[in-house]
């Protein structure tokens, strides 16, 4: 991945659909996207990510199997992405065609579920009743097929307060590995679910003692935090995302028009990454990352651009953080 040239993004993440079967209490998607584009339109997208040529490709949502064209599009990825990844609460699962059409490509198809939770009343509290139990019966139906899977968890307060419990269910669940995602709240009703920055401090160190404890399960801190002097770093300047009308950002929490390349209905791929202000950005992103790196303090919860934008979260940075200095949002 350090030699993928930047010309070009190694991962999307194509949010297909804003359509959702939950109401998750922290979703950054309050109200949902609900524009989708026709087939023809769809292809479109599709054909201009196979110009791009990326490594992999996410699809997300919402719920990726609530989209229209569902089957459409996982059938054209199929036929040249080396790597797909479907983000799902566990729905897309029992979509009709999701079975048929990864059939033969296994190896090259992840799963990616989402757990919030150490348990069911825990997971429910967030997502709705009835969602773990879905949950747990969507990877029965995945280990059916022998598949692997791994689960995605957002670190909400409740969460980083029973982070142990909630890494031991995951791999009671079975997932290969678990990735944490920090929270960023969109309304003020969210604020309530937010951790401190004492919280996350904390449940920094309870996943670094769990990931030295010789547990078959990976664990991924989000790609913010600093463990040890090691931080995975914001991937922005090699990735972007796609939203269910066509237009793409630089991340997933960076939707807003400030930060729009434009759309892939209208501009050519290679225009939209070879556009001035995406390009900026992306050095502004990457001298970010060598500013956190090289900072000396060797545990933190880290920062990025996104939460900088995000007053709810930035206001918890120590006074020390040096990022706020670089910020041009």
């Amino acid at each position: 991945m350090k030699s993928w040239k930047t010309d070009r993004p190694y991962s999307i993440v194509w949010n297909i659909s804003g359509r959702c079967n939950l109401s998750c209490a922290h979703c950054k998607d309050l109200g949902h996207f609900d524009t989708e584009l026709d087939l023809v339109r769809t292809r479109t997208v599709a054909e201009s990510l196979k110009q791009w040529a990326p490594f992999v490709v996410v699809l997300s949502g919402g719920e990726p199997g609530l989209a229209r064209h569902f089957p459409d599009i996982l059938d054209h990825l199929l036929s040249w992405v080396p790597r797909i990844v479907v983000a799902s609460n566990g729905h897309t699962i029992f979509h009709p065609d999701f079975l048929p059409i990864i059939h033969g490509h296994e190896n090259r198809l992840a799963i990616q579920l989402s757990l919030d939770g150490w348990n069911a009343p825990s997971h429910d509290a967030i997502r709705g009743n009835g969602s773990y139990a879905t949950l747990c019966h969507a990877i029965e139906r995945i280990k059916g097929q022998s598949m692997p899977f791994t689960m995605n968890a957002t670190l909400t307060k409740a969460v980083c307060g029973n982070i142990l419990a909630v890494l031991e269910n995951a791999q009671t669940l079975g997932a290969t590995a678990l990735r944490f995602g920090r929270f960023h709240p969109q309304e003020t009703q969210q604020q309530s679910l937010e951790p401190s920055w004492d919280d996350l401090s904390t449940t920094l160190e309870t996943i670094r003692e769990f990931q030295i404890s010789g547990s078959p399960m990976r664990v991924h801190p989000p790609r913010s935090a600093k463990i040890r002097g090691n931080r995975s770093g914001c991937d922005a300047p090699m990735k972007c995302t796609v939203l269910p009308n066509g237009d793409v950002y630089d991340c997933t929490f960076f939707t807003h028009d400030t930060f729009c390349m434009g759309s892939l209905i209208e501009q050519s791929p290679k225009a939209l990454w070879n556009e001035p202000q995406a390009e900026r950005r992306r050095d502004w992103f990457r001298a970010m990352n060598a500013t956190c790196q090289a900072c000396p303090q060797p545990d933190c919860p880290g920062c990025c651009p996104a939460i900088l934008r995000n007053p709810m979260m930035a206001r918890h940075l120590p006074k020390a953080c040096p990022l706020p200095s670089l910020y041009q949002g």
